[in-house]
């Protein structure tokens, strides 16, 4: 499996099919569908329905803040995912990220968190580590997280928290 992610990944890279964007105020709606989306909710630490006033609200802070990064992949022209990483009072990237429900399995949230960690040294090379918090449930983002290399900061009954220096 391994393998043929690395290849997916690899093809991707060179057919430049995907990108890797910052967020704008047109990505509101999508990502509002995306969150309220039932698998998505389930591997949310808040598992209440998000109204629309209380995202583009949220949203709008995001894209506007000076301590977030926001950013959308795109494969050709579709979205088919985002990373966030809000930084931190330590200067530390805490990532968020998701892929649509429509693209799961298809090897987008390791793009996604590579690309995106590539990204957020780009534009704050300032930010010298990333971690990440997913629910041991969630086996897909466990194993993308570790297989990234990331390492276990701290872990309870329900949760793991990942750090890796970048």
């Amino acid at each position: 499996m391994m393998v043929v992610l690395l290849m997916l990944f690899c093809i991707l890279n060179l057919l430049n099919v995907f990108n890797l964007r910052i967020a704008t105020i047109k990505d509101a709606e999508i990502t509002y569908k995306w969150a309220n989306d039932s698998i998505i909710r389930q591997f949310s630490f808040s598992k209440d329905k998000i109204e629309w006033s209380s995202h583009k609200k949220w949203f709008l802070n995001k894209i506007n803040s000076e301590q977030c990064v926001y950013l959308i992949l795109d494969e050709d022209t579709s979205p088919v995912g985002s990373i966030r990483f809000d930084i931190n009072q330590d200067s530390c990237g805490v990532i968020s990220y998701l892929v649509a429900p429509l693209f799961h399995g298809r090897g987008f949230g390791e793009i996604l968190l590579k690309n995106g960690i590539d990204k957020l040294i780009e534009l704050m090379p300032d930010i010298h580590v990333v971690t990440g918090t997913v629910f041991k449930e969630n086996k897909a983002s466990v194993r993308i997280f570790e297989k990234s290399g990331f390492q276990i900061a701290s872990e309870d009954h329900f949760s793991v928290e990942y750090i890796k220096k970048i």
